[in-house]
């Protein structure tokens, strides 16, 4: 876990950015609101399927 952390600390700006933003479309994508409502409502509607 050190080695991986200090690794971070000693990248440029420039790569820190582009994983910054790398990581933020992964959030995006992964946990939009249409996405997550999406789920909520095929729960919701298996949940319901089943009474």
């Amino acid at each position: 876990m050190y080695l991986a952390m200090k690794r971070m600390v000693d990248l440029r700006d420039e790569k820190l950015r582009e994983y910054g933003k790398a990581g933020r479309r992964l959030a995006e994508e992964k946990y939009s609101v249409e996405k997550i409502v999406g789920e909520y409502i095929n729960l919701i509607e298996a949940v319901l399927s089943k009474s």
